[in-house]
Parts: structure tokens; sequence; C-alpha cells
């Protein structure tokens, strides 16, 4: 046994300021990799996609002791609407198309809709939809 509670995983998006550059990305990177709560933490100098079971306030706290600012992403950069999905099984698959997009820092993925956060073209990432077998609309 590890002594350590088995925690809920969520994922977080956060939208940064400040990153200026890949030195930035780095040092966001490693102090949110520290916690004990993070699983994996993906930097960009627009956002942060951090898995694990840290609540977003803490994340956003880490982020801030070391310079930068952060809040909780509200906004998509791209949104599209989803048809063909049955199940969640199918909105993982499409979720981990759309993330390996050149560009797209995280999406949030149900059965009727994507929330894409980072810079990719629409037309990229409805392509993506279409090769994991579904189709895509902007909204």
């Amino acid at each position: 046994m590890t002594g350590k509670m088995e925690n809920k995983m969520n994922k977080i998006i956060l939208s940064l300021q400040g990153l200026t550059c890949s030195h930035c990305v780095g040092s966001v990177t490693k102090v949110l990799q520290a916690r004990d709560d993070v699983e994996s933490a993906k930097v960009t100098l627009e956002y942060a996609v951090v898995e694990g079971s840290a609540s977003a306030d803490a994340l956003i706290a880490t982020i801030e002791q070391d310079g930068y600012q952060a809040a909780v992403a509200t906004t998509p950069d791209v949104e599209l609407q989803l048809s063909g999905l049955s199940c969640m099984k199918c909105a993982g698959k499409t979720q981990q198309a759309l993330e390996a997009v050149e560009g797209v820092a995280g999406a949030i993925v149900d059965t009727e809709r994507a929330k894409i956060y980072g810079k990719a073209s629409t037309d990229s990432l409805i392509k993506a939809v279409e090769q994991a077998g579904y189709q895509a609309n902007a909204i």
C-alpha cells in the first residue's frame, strides 16, 4: 500500500497569461508536475492541460507562485457539433484524434460537442474527427 488515497482523476484546462517563451513553458510544466496530485501536465504559451486530482484553485495558486497568471479556460478557441458518437468511448477516441492535431493544447469532448483549446484550423479539426470515423461541423 502506498499511503496515497485513491482520488478521482479529472482534466482541467487553464488559460495562461505572462508566458512568452519555452523557458516559461518549462517552468510552469515543472511546478505543475512537481505536485503529488498531478498525473500529467501539458503546457503551451496559452494553456495548461492538467490531469490528476488537484483542484483548479490549487493549480492556479501554484502557477501564480511561479510568477504567471492562470484561470480556468471557459471559452474554447473552436467548438464543433459532433454526430455519429454513441458512447463515451467514441468521445474518448474523438478527443485523442483532436488532441493529436498540431497546435491543439487540449479538448473536452462528449457525444454531441467538442470544445478545443489551442491554435489549429477548423478544417484540420473536422478532418481529424472524420478520420476517427465521425462527423463534425463548426458551431
